[in-house]
């Protein structure tokens, strides 16, 4: 929040590179924010505020996917065109998420493994390719492994975001 970053996206919307990209984050102690740290926009992940419909074009009722993994995290997703109404497109979207990442909270190391999905869609404008809403939700069970002890976790997030033209 309030920090400018600036994004090279190709013709299928995917990010090619970062040109400001943070230093790399030391664990904060804050497991639920380092578990979501895996939302963050990265390169070869698809650019959130544009569709990611492919160059070739899609017909109502066709899907393609796409995946990214960083080490910590691995996503598949597929998407299917929904509908066309006028200037407006939905797409609907189906994913796969692995969580597998080691993490310190208050001195103690920590092994999480989680594995969910997340579904949604969002609708977008067909003449700019600009998603003017989007809502998600991530739904991942597993466990966090600390001190010999196995404590099993639930996650359940909704993301909804709108865009919109300023006059």
């Amino acid at each position: 929040v309030g920090k400018t970053k600036e994004f090279t996206v190709n013709k299928e919307g995917i990010i090619t590179e970062i040109k400001n990209k943070e230093e790399e984050k030391k664990d904060d102690g804050n497991m639920f924010g380092n578990m979501m740290s895996s939302a963050e926009e990265r390169e070869g992940s698809a650019f959130n505020a544009l569709s990611n419909i492919p160059t070739k074009g899609v017909k109502v009722g066709e899907s393609w996917s796409d995946s990214t993994s960083d080490g910590d995290s691995k996503i598949h997703t597929t998407y299917t065109l929904k509908e066309v109404n006028g200037n407006d497109g939905v797409v609907s979207l189906n994913g796969d998420v692995t969580i597998n990442r080691q993490m310190e909270q208050q001195g103690m190391a920590m092994q999480m493994d989680m594995k969910g999905n997340t579904t949604g869609e969002y609708t977008f404008d067909v003449n700019t390719g600009i998603i003017k809403s989007r809502k998600a939700t991530t739904k991942a069970t597993g466990n966090v492994d600390v001190s010999g002890q196995s404590i099993p976790m639930t996650m359940e997030v909704t993301v909804v975001s709108t865009v919109t033209k300023k006059s």
